[in-house]
């Protein structure tokens, strides 16, 4: 039995106007959820945008911002079968299509003369193929179309590639803007689509999220709303999908999915003042709130007593409004991530101290949750494995949280990396390797092929560095190393 595979779906994806300026700051969602993306076999939005072009109209969805960005957090391909794809006329189509091609990148639903507008991937010996179509014109220029959602149409594309044992997804740019709800012309729609094969039916437009249904054992994704957008249009929302395909064949294939909120609009973000009388040590961006729409900055500073202060601060009309406010005196170190998956936000404390079960002052974690005029203690420094000296978040791959990376010190001259998930009351180890050496210099990244970790290692032979990548799951690999 092949290994399940793994697919994620976005939304609306917009990569000009007001998100050009910020589309590589860290507020921006394709690097909060860089390592989703990234650890999925096939990662897919709905790109509306061309790239550069000296024509001007009413709709500016051309001059795109940098695309290679895209393809750096590892998505794959993109729907391009929509109502933005041909705004700067049949030349920006033809830009768009080169430009996607030349960054190893595909995309469904255009068809450059006759060229055929159904992408396909191999992943693991099993071919996928994205099928995207429109409701939403203009449909024809010069000799650059669309494919325009007709229902028996793609029906028999989607039987034919079915019968050839390829997993076929059905992207729809359907609906209305600003509409969260699936119609009765929707639904049948989808229901045929699934009969004719398809494995998924993924929908977006309407720049808010719609609902999601399963029919016969297969998603219906209404509307993903957007995924990367600036401010306007108000109101509007974003969901990120999951899914997982266990089978051989099409006809055979389970599929199983999980998703997740966000808030898909990139704003410039001002940092808050240090206050009189501190020293800022360190500041960092976080979602804190149940709707996951906020950014809000946490401020480390030392006062004039050099006692650590963190402080939660989120804008407000006219100034800064101090959200939360305290954590104890003995702050070594502070990371902010989403620990849990629900996308709010966790603060990781280093402490140095004692605990009630050990008398002992040692490198603690404590991890704390923000709430409306508290720092609220979800776990309070129990020993790891072993005394750690550097530790980093790093994202899981198969989800939006992120675990906890700390290299230790063990015994007969032993280091140790240790990866440790939250459980819900604490965090446990997961996968570890020892090394004869001095580590040192741990920091996560994520590339296209997913989420890994570098560290450097001395031995009696040398120095290197070393990269422990995420295979699947809790399982990783130390791999590619080459000295600094």
């Amino acid at each position: 039995m092949p290994l399940p595979l793994s697919l994620v779906l976005v939304g609306d994806i917009l990569t000009g106007r007001g998100v050009a300026p910020l589309l590589k700051s860290p507020q921006s969602s394709v690097w909060r959820y860089q390592s989703l993306i990234a650890g999925a076999d096939l990662a897919w939005g709905n790109l509306e945008a061309a790239p550069r072009s000296a024509q001007t109209g009413r709709k500016p969805f051309y001059n795109a911002g940098d695309l290679g960005t895209l393809r750096s957090v590892g998505f794959d391909g993109f729907n391009l079968a929509n109502n933005h794809s041909l705004d700067a006329g049949s030349g920006g189509a033809r830009q768009t299509a080169r430009v996607l091609a030349s960054l190893g990148l595909k995309g469904a639903g255009l068809s450059l003369d006759s060229s055929n507008p159904v992408p396909t991937w191999n992943v693991s010996g099993r071919r996928v193929a994205l099928v995207g179509a429109t409701q939403w014109g203009p449909f024809v220029k010069d000799n650059v179309r669309l494919t325009r959602l007709e229902t028996g149409s793609l029906c028999h594309t989607i039987r034919e590639l079915t019968a050839q044992g390829v997993f076929v997804v059905a992207s729809l740019h359907w609906g209305t803007e600003g509409v969260a709800t699936i119609s009765p012309q929707q639904r049948g729609i989808a229901h045929q689509l699934i009969d004719a094969g398809a494995i998924a039916v993924w929908g977006h437009h309407p720049h808010i999220v719609g609902p999601i249904e399963s029919y016969k054992g297969h998603p219906i994704f209404a509307s993903t709303g957007n995924f990367l957008w600036d401010t306007m249009p108000a109101p509007q929302s974003g969901l990120v999908a999951r899914l997982q395909i266990e089978g051989e064949t099409p006809q055979s294939a389970k599929v199983s999915w999980k998703t997740w909120r966000i808030d898909p609009q990139v704003r410039a973000l001002k940092a808050p003042p240090t206050p009189k009388g501190e020293t800022r040590v360190g500041a960092f961006v976080g979602r804190f709130d149940a709707n996951n729409s906020r950014l809000s900055w946490i401020v480390w500073t030392r006062n004039r007593r050099s006692n650590p202060v963190l402080r939660a601060m989120e804008p407000v009309p006219g100034g800064w409004r101090v959200r939360a406010m305290g954590l104890p005196r003995e702050v070594r170190g502070i990371q902010i991530g989403d620990l849990n998956g629900d996308g709010r936000d966790e603060v990781v404390v280093e402490l140095f101290q004692r605990s009630k079960l050990d008398p002992q002052n040692k490198p603690r974690f404590h991890v704390y949750d923000v709430e409306p005029n508290r720092f609220k203690p979800l776990w309070r420094g129990s020993m790891l494995s072993r005394p750690f000296f550097a530790w980093c978040l790093v994202g899981r791959g198969d989800d939006i949280a992120r675990d906890v990376a700390a290299l230790e010190r063990g015994q007969h001259g032993l280091q140790w990396l240790t990866l440790y998930r939250w459980n819900g009351f604490g965090l446990r180890a997961v996968w570890q390797q020892s090394f004869e050496g001095q580590l040192s210099r741990l920091q996560s990244g994520c590339d296209a092929q997913g989420t890994f970790l570098s560290l450097h290692i001395v031995t009696r032979s040398g120095a290197k560095t070393l990269h422990a990548r995420r295979i699947s799951g809790e399982n990783w690999r130390v791999e590619d190393t080459f000295a600094p």
